[in-house]
């Protein structure tokens, strides 16, 4: 029967042999090697870019850095009374927001410079986003923090005159001197002032000495910051 079949039947027998030529070949690898070599080369750039973010990162944190390192300094030196709560805090704010203002900037100028270098490649991509990031980070980070320290500086100089006008007035009056002394005067008034009140001369007196001795190295640093401040012409 399967014979019969086969003999009556018009149908033939698929072949096993591979019908692919040269031309069949060809025509399937080059369009898919093109959109291989594509998409190798959207990889290779998106992950340029991605390498690109990495300069604005670094600078995050060195601005981070920074901001600490400024922090560190200011709060030590109104921890030794060389400056008030208000000047703390205005020095505090100045040193955050340029430090924030540099990082925003440096992260939108390192996207920028990727975006405009794209043309040129993925070592292009990663230049630009190293140099627009640097740019924009340091322009962004100078310009915030020189417009806020003159703000914060016209804020100090009227605080510092009203609040510590009395003050001033009675530290020159304990020193002896006058408006126009100079730090050197006060420097000398000061040393001659703490070895008269020193402890080891007035044993019988150790915290009227040792609350005399705090009152004069308060007023030798409002002195200090009078005679800074006036010769600005704050006074």
């Amino acid at each position: 029967y399967p014979l019969c079949a086969l003999a009556v039947s018009d149908e033939r027998p698929v072949s096993t042999q591979s019908t692919w030529d040269s031309k069949t070949f060809w025509s399937y690898i080059v369009p898919n090697a093109v959109d291989s070599a594509g998409l190798v080369t959207e990889g290779s750039m998106a992950l340029s870019a991605a390498a690109g973010t990495l300069a604005p990162l670094a600078l995050g944190i060195g601005y981070a850095v920074m901001f600490g390192a400024e922090s560190f300094y200011y709060v030590a030196r109104y921890l030794q009374g060389e400056m008030d709560k208000v000047e703390l805090s205005s020095k505090l704010t100045t040193s955050l927001v340029s430090n924030m203002s540099g990082f925003a900037c440096s992260f939108i100028g390192g996207l920028l410079g990727a975006v405009i270098f794209i043309p040129a490649g993925p070592v292009g991509i990663v230049v630009g986003a190293i140099i627009f990031s640097f740019l924009f980070g340091f322009g962004g980070s100078y310009f915030s923090r020189k417009l806020m320290k003159e703000r914060s500086q016209k804020f100090f100089e009227e605080y510092f005159r009203n609040e510590h006008h009395e003050l001033i007035l009675l530290a020159l009056k304990d020193f002896n001197l006058k408006p126009d002394c100079t730090e050197k005067q006060i420097k000398h008034r000061s040393r001659k002032l703490l070895l008269k009140w020193h402890p080891d001369k007035n044993r019988k007196r150790q915290d009227l000495a040792g609350k005399k001795t705090r009152k004069i190295l308060q007023h030798r640093t409002l002195l200090y910051t009078y005679v800074t401040y006036r010769d600005r012409g704050w006074f």
